[in-house]
């Protein structure tokens, strides 16, 4: 698989930046708990929130380490900063390397456009999945610290549901470049998602009126039963997933039938 081994060479310094990036946030975030939580801090700063912003965002359940853990990293930076990843990584595989005109030196050495975007993707969800494993052992190694009294087994749930939101902005990001070969449609899309994703979910929280925005947004298919507090989640994360290899289908659909030398 030299395509995926060469794909992770190029860019484990851009793995290490981003594992680092999170666990840096994520320290900073979830290290206020333990002042915070065992305090009358916590019910001030509860108080002066308008309802309405603290149901946008989440903040119902801050009272607790999980949903400390989930509203202030999970449900805001730590997403964020997962989703960019993912539609920089998603952005240069393929729409990157043509623009830069290696794509085309890539395939005259008789590699299909298959194995092309099949080690490339596979490559994308390795690094992906990376940070995945640096968000969680971090989120284990600073409960205690922390005082966040976390359920252990509630962390996969929520490390699926979490690597989930990223992949499918990566995902769509990586789909738009290979059937485009555009690298700023394919980072518009990829981070249009996210951004979209994050504002319908908040508006869903704040009215009942805007329960439907509930069932179009990837986060709230993976947040909306807070699975670090409750375990597992199989429909939100059916969707995620599902609608993800929708997205990859569809994306290597385009790339074959594409002219790269146009």
């Amino acid at each position: 698989m030299p395509i995926f081994l060469q794909t992770l060479r190029e860019s484990w310094r851009g793995i290490l930046f981003w594992a680092v990036a999170l666990v840096i946030v994520m320290t900073l975030y979830l290290s206020f708990y333990s002042s915070m939580g065992q305090t009358a801090g916590l019910d001030l700063f509860m108080a002066q929130l308008p309802e309405g912003m603290a149901n946008a965002f989440g903040f119902q359940d801050i009272g607790s380490g999980a949903g400390w853990a989930q509203s202030t990293f999970f449900g805001l930076l730590g997403l964020f900063l997962l989703a960019a990843a993912g539609v920089v990584w998603g952005t240069r595989a393929i729409a990157g390397d043509e623009e830069a005109g290696m794509l085309e030196l890539t395939l005259a050495h008789s590699v299909s456009r298959t194995q092309v975007y099949g080690e490339r993707l596979l490559a994308l969800v390795t690094q992906i999945a990376l940070l995945g494993l640096a968000v969680a052992a971090a989120l284990m190694l600073l409960d205690s610290p922390a005082e966040l009294g976390l359920d252990f087994a509630n962390v996969p749930p929520q490390m699926l549901a979490y690597l989930g939101v990223g992949f499918l902005c990566a995902v769509l990001a990586f789909a738009v470049g290979a059937t485009t070969g555009r690298r700023s449609l394919a980072i518009s899309f990829g981070g249009g998602l996210a951004v979209a994703a994050f504002l319908l979910n908040a508006l869903g929280n704040v009215s009942e009126d805007n329960e439907w925005m509930h069932v179009v947004s990837p986060v709230s298919w993976a947040y909306q039963n807070r699975p670090l507090m409750n375990g597992w989640d199989l429909e939100g994360l059916a969707l995620l997933y599902g609608v993800s290899l929708v997205l990859v289908v569809l994306g290597l659909v385009g790339f074959l039938r594409r002219d790269v030398t146009a």
